[in-house]
């Protein structure tokens, strides 16, 4: 259950970084009480906790680990509060273009070699219609078939 927790999590951090979602201003209004510096802003607290998630992952902290189930529960009462939003920025359609643009190369590759290959058997069909051209002229003599 962790394991899906940490995907969560992972998934939460890498749409911020690649601007798909962002944290909205009225983050900084929404106050929880948060350890024994009294109130803090949401977007402070959840800024901390994956900051404090992220070291914990590269330095292996025996003295504070966040559990992404902890972290979620942010996550969680920040898309609860709209402070979580859906980001159309430029790096997202950018990156929304480059996989059109990449799903049309490979159909293009695609029709290509489909192209060629209906080129080959359209080759292959005229060579064997006038190999039966030749035989119904053999067949039948001094009748022409082609009109």
């Amino acid at each position: 259950m962790e394991n899906n927790f940490a995907n969560e999590v992972e998934t939460f951090i890498k749409r911020l970084r690649d601007g798909s979602i962002k944290i909205d201003e009225r983050g900084q209004t929404i106050t929880y009480e948060y350890g024994l510096g009294g109130n803090k802003s949401l977007s402070y607290i959840l800024g901390e906790k994956i900051s404090d998630y992220e070291s914990s992952k590269e330095q292996s902290s025996p003295y504070y680990n966040p559990s992404p189930s902890e972290i979620l529960k942010w996550i969680n009462l920040a898309y609860t509060n709209g402070v979580i939003i859906e980001s159309d920025s430029l790096l997202l359609q950018l990156t929304k273009k480059d996989e059109t643009i990449d799903a049309l190369k490979k159909e293009n590759n695609e029709l290509k070699q489909n192209n060629q290959k209906i080129a080959i058997d359209f080759v292959r069909l005229q060579g064997s219609y006038e190999e039966l051209e030749k035989r119904l002229a053999k067949i039948v003599p001094g009748k022409d078939i082609k009109k």
